[in-house]
């Protein structure tokens, strides 16, 4: 039996009495677990796998699943009308882990999560500036993990320096980060993003643990904003999460 701990990321049903949970896994990374019977009113263990939690779980490898052996809850996602923030926060974290991470992804991304829910407990954001930084640093880093980092130092097209003094800048999801005024004509799938917006993004990729800043909202929520398109287009996955919930579209 394999035994290690693991957060939900989320359930679905099998059949009347079983269901498939998919967890991000400290040894094993992203898994899918068929866990038998949990959906019966009389299972034991299924209050045990709610969303989100973390959990100690065991399980065999079967014919054709993983099959639950074992699950005990070690933290659970404790939702709080008062840090309707985190709660959200959270949600958003589990979300993208689930969509931007893989089977042989572990020890990276198991450290952040563990380590941006620990933070998230003990100092729940209370302004909608710092929620939406905190979830600029969430796309950022699944962008790094996964090698798309973006490029704000040269153009992607060139490979020329930026222009310090500019107040816009162009920025292309496709080419992978800042164009130049020279190739920007060449290139049709662009925006103009403003310095303060390439300011917050190249700050983020150097300040991996810090969660308070001075920027203001509406430059986090671009960074946040130019962050996910290109984390979704990098990814070849179409967004379906319902940001609006954070008061951010």
């Amino acid at each position: 039996m394999h035994i290690s701990r693991g957060f939900i990321l989320k359930k679905k049903p099998f059949n009347e009495s079983d269901c498939f949970i998919t967890v991000f896994s400290e040894k094993f990374g992203k898994i899918d677990i068929m866990a038998r019977g949990t959906r019966k009113i009389e299972s034991k263990m299924a209050p045990h796998l709610h969303l989100f939690d973390m959990i100690e779980l065991g399980f065999v490898q079967g014919k054709k699943f993983r099959i639950l052996t074992a699950a005990s809850v070690i933290r659970p996602f404790a939702q709080s009308a008062d840090y309707f923030l985190k709660n959200a926060i959270i949600v958003y974290l589990m979300y993208f882990t689930d969509k931007f991470s893989f089977e042989d992804e572990k020890k990276e991304i198991w450290s952040y999560l563990e380590k941006l829910i620990f933070f998230m407990e003990g100092v729940p954001p209370t302004r909608q500036k710092d929620a939406e930084f905190i979830l600029a640093k969430i796309n950022y880093f699944f962008l790094s993990v996964n090698g798309w980092k973006p490029e704000l130092d040269r153009c992607c097209a060139c490979g020329n320096r930026q222009n310090k003094e500019s107040k816009n800048l162009m920025f292309s999801q496709k080419e992978g980060g800042i164009i130049c005024e020279k190739c920007s004509p060449q290139i049709v799938e662009k925006r103009i993003i403003e310095r303060e917006t390439a300011d917050i993004i190249s700050f983020l990729s150097q300040n991996n643990d810090v969660y308070s800043h001075d920027f203001p909202e509406n430059s986090s929520k671009e960074a946040r904003k130019t962050l996910e398109e290109m984390l979704f287009f990098s990814g070849e996955e179409k967004p379906a999460f319902p940001v609006y919930f954070l008061g951010v579209q």
